[in-house]
């Protein structure tokens, strides 16, 4: 909601700073992708306290970065 933006890595490896999971606060944008090379993932995401689909808000990339210009790169890795 501020337009702040961080990636985070996810992986087994936390001595290099990898996480097992993360959570994902509510009316944050959040997006995946494989690393560079990557051939595979098994990505999920979890809704507490449940989904409902009437809460369900796509991002769209006009509008996005209309609003958070500063995270214009990212915005464009995982919006069409």
């Amino acid at each position: 909601p501020d337009g702040s933006s961080k990636q985070i890595r996810l992986g087994a490896n936390l001595n290099a700073g990898e996480r097992p999971q993360v959570v994902v606060q509510r009316n944050v944008w959040q997006g995946m992708r494989l690393v560079d090379g990557g051939e595979f993932a098994l990505m999920g995401t979890t809704v507490a306290p449940g989904y409902e689909h009437e809460d369900f808000e796509p991002g769209y990339r006009h509008e996005l970065i209309g609003k958070y210009p500063e995270s214009s790169k990212l915005i464009r890795l995982f919006t069409r």
